[in-house]
């Protein structure tokens, strides 16, 4: 171990120098987070999240796409009982997936919530976080993250499925691109088709519809029931103001 005033002449080891030239660069770099589940309540939101990691060369990324389990491996195909990670999210640089992030509180999200079937819920998270971090859904990188929530209950699967942008996206634009992507680009899909499963495009009743959420309008929603002006559970065109969603599932 050298001392502060000393430096090392010792000359970098050539299969060092080899795997960092090797080493192709993102246009960002990508944090991948796990949330805690809180069944109770109790935790902080600090408390609630760890970071798995950073990502900044195409070589990471694969390392931790491939070692991370996939949704339905992780919250163990829409068997609540015993789980302790409740999402999983994959965001860009320094910004966290939180909605009071500078670079989310101006924004808002695409969400798709049904009972996703295991194979098709993988399948599309893969989708969506390739096309992600390439860039492909907006290459001015206004996408800051995506997240895959595990809402299932009282013995029901359920996911949540989103894509996080920011002020400067065009919202439409990037919801064109993430149903282009979805439809077009062909994917693993484990399904029991074929041996492993094979590669194919989705099909049109396995493109879920993704809704529109302003994390601003949901913000004031939060406030409001928290100081009971409005219930905790608002149905549709019910008091929620226009952008936000609240409902079992969130």
């Amino acid at each position: 171990m050298l001392r502060k005033s000393q430096k090392s002449h010792r000359a970098p080891h050539p299969a060092g120098l080899l795997i960092k030239r090797l080493m192709h660069a993102l246009t960002a770099s990508w944090t991948w987070f796990e949330h805690l589940a809180d069944p109770h309540g109790q935790l902080m939101w600090e408390k609630k999240i760890r970071t798995l990691g950073a990502t900044s060369t195409v070589e990471q990324f694969w390392s931790y796409f491939e070692h991370v389990p996939p949704p339905s491996e992780l919250f163990q195909s829409g068997v609540c009982v015993g789980r302790q990670v409740e999402s999983l999210s994959i965001f860009r640089g320094n910004v966290l997936p939180k909605w009071e992030d500078p670079m989310n509180e101006q924004g808002g999200e695409w969400f798709a919530r049904k009972p996703f079937p295991p194979a098709i819920l993988d399948a599309i998270w893969e989708l969506i976080v390739l096309a992600m971090v390439t860039e492909t859904l907006d290459p001015r990188g206004s996408i800051m993250g995506a997240r895959v929530c595990d809402k299932s209950a009282r013995g029901r699967a359920f996911y949540r499925l989103e894509v996080w942008y920011s002020a400067q996206a065009n919202p439409e634009d990037v919801r064109t691109k993430l149903l282009h992507t979805l439809t077009n680009i062909p994917v693993h899909v484990k399904d029991g088709g074929a041996a492993g499963g094979e590669r194919r495009r989705l099909t049109k009743g396995e493109i879920p519809k993704f809704e529109m959420r302003s994390h601003e309008v949901q913000k004031a929603v939060e406030l409001q029931k928290d100081l009971g002006l409005v219930p905790h559970w608002v149905a549709p065109g019910g008091a929620a103001p226009k952008g936000a969603v609240d409902s079992p599932w969130d």
